[in-house]
């Protein structure tokens, strides 16, 4: 039973966070730097971000 109801909870937390909307957009062009060990992206936002950014 407690497993039941920990696998409906976790499903309905995937449900909300996949149709969350985020009311922000990307100003201007990102900046990308390449150095010898990482990848830099500088991205400006109309508001502020704090966050994790994915790329695919």
């Amino acid at each position: 039973m407690i497993g039941s109801l920990v696998l409906l909870l976790a499903t309905i937390a995937v449900i909300h966070a996949t149709t969350l909307s985020i009311n922000n957009a990307v100003k201007g062009q990102p900046i990308v730097s390449c150095g010898t060990r990482a990848v830099s992206i500088t991205i400006e936002t109309e508001k502020e971000f704090f966050g994790s950014v994915y790329v695919k």
